[in-house]
């Protein structure tokens, strides 16, 4: 027997969801949603000439995340990334990769601080990090990642133009899970990371 599009393994599937929808895989009233996005704080769009609601797939996930909301399935609809670079026009490059691939949300930072702070809060699943920060030794901000408990999970690919092959092992055992050199293809980095994070392209 075919599944419903209300039910909510078909739900998961969707990028973009009425209120009632929302509603549905948040365990909430439809009112409540309404009252959520009327306030800004669930992002959305109005359909054209009408009253209904929309909301996206990321804004979803991003209200969850923010909220500490109890939800792990809707969680599950995409990975987390942080990219920490002081290179402004890299972190920009980086995540417009990101934008040809389906499922990830990608936040951020110029600094090993803002990255901490960020970190406490997203739980990247993926810390895209350059391993010549500005502010601090990589392999502090690391060290850090590799101690938290709640961060255990996340996979670290490290990234700098001064990277030697020499490197490698030394950076491994500082809590790099892999490396890739200045300047790379979006064919690389999108190979590096379905290998981290054992997903298809």
């Amino acid at each position: 027997m075919a599944r419903k599009s209300s039910d909510p393994e078909s739900l998961l599937k969707k990028r973009v969801f009425t209120t009632g929808e929302a509603a549905k895989l948040l365990h909430v009233s439809q009112m409540s949603v309404i009252k959520w996005f009327n306030e800004g704080k669930l992002e959305g769009y109005r359909v054209p000439y009408s009253k209904d609601r929309r909301i996206t797939r990321e804004s979803l996930v991003r209200f969850v995340r923010e909220n500490n909301l109890p939800f792990p399935e809707i969680l599950a609809l995409q990975k987390s990334v942080l990219v920490v670079d002081d290179d402004p026009s890299m972190r920009s490059a980086i995540e417009v990769i990101f934008e040809d691939m389906h499922d990830f949300v990608v936040e951020q930072a110029s600094t090993g601080y803002e990255a901490g702070l960020k970190m406490a809060r997203l739980e990247p699943d993926l810390v895209i990090l350059d391993i010549m920060l500005s502010d601090m030794d990589a392999r502090t901000l690391v060290k850090k990642i590799r101690e938290d408990e709640r961060l255990k999970h996340a996979k670290v690919l490290g990234i700098s133009a001064f990277f030697k092959e020499e490197d490698k092992e030394e950076l491994k055992e500082a809590g790099f899970d892999d490396f890739l050199p200045k300047p790379f293809t979006a064919k690389d980095l999108k190979e590096k990371v379905a290998s981290l994070l054992h997903i298809g392209r």
